[in-house]
């Protein structure tokens, strides 16, 4: 385990839960240009944490709860992140490369630029998030929640919906082809100048 691992587990996520409290000796968790790779943070309490710039190669997040999180220009490979919260999260600029983050509660969360490339996204739930300019191409939607969403200028090519809740789904100047919708309803959702819209 890495000093900047041991860090993070340790130190950084005491003061950060005692900032979360109001506690004497808390302090916001900032994570800026580091690279920490297998670290283990399940179940971790780090709402309101900010990750700028930084590598999470390896990291197990698994039911981590990251409501609010702040993340600019992060990549997450090979991460654990099923069932973690991001709901309210504001990530900009991001790649989940290769993650495993079946279940995600991603509600209500803001999410413009960066990448999902080989990443499940089966069974999480997207109500009220705001989805601008992100590469799913390929990404598993299965049993995903997307109603209430909104998806602008995002590429979805061969994204596969099969099925997920799509109902008051807004997709927005997406480019859709290839997408697959298996028994997916999409007669609730919204498609607006998208390209391989289905019909």
């Amino acid at each position: 385990m890495s000093e900047w691992v041991r860090w993070m587990a340790g130190p950084a996520r005491k003061r950060h839960e005692a900032w979360l409290r109001s506690a004497p000796g808390g302090e916001r968790m900032m994570i800026e240009n580091r690279t920490l790779s297998m670290g283990q943070h399940v179940g971790y309490d780090l709402r309101l944490a900010g990750f700028f710039d930084s590598t999470f190669d390896r990291a197990n997040f698994t039911l981590a709860v990251l409501t609010g999180l702040e993340a600019e220009r992060c990549t997450f490979a090979q991460c654990e992140l099923e069932y973690a919260r991001l709901d309210g999260a504001r990530i900009v600029g991001c790649t989940f490369r290769e993650c495993h983050a079946v279940g995600v509660y991603f509600e209500g969360a803001n999410l413009s630029g960066g990448a999902f490339p080989g990443t499940s996204l089966a069974r999480t739930t997207w109500k009220g998030a705001e989805v601008a300019e992100v590469d799913l191409r390929g990404v598993l939607f299965a049993q995903a929640k997307l109603g209430g969403a909104r998806f602008v200028r995002c590429d979805l090519r061969g994204a596969r919906f099969e099925p997920a809740d799509v109902a008051q789904t807004l997709f927005d100047g997406c480019d859709l082809r290839d997408a697959t919708w298996g028994a997916t309803d999409v007669s609730g959702a919204t498609f607006r100048e998208c390209q391989g819209a289905p019909e």
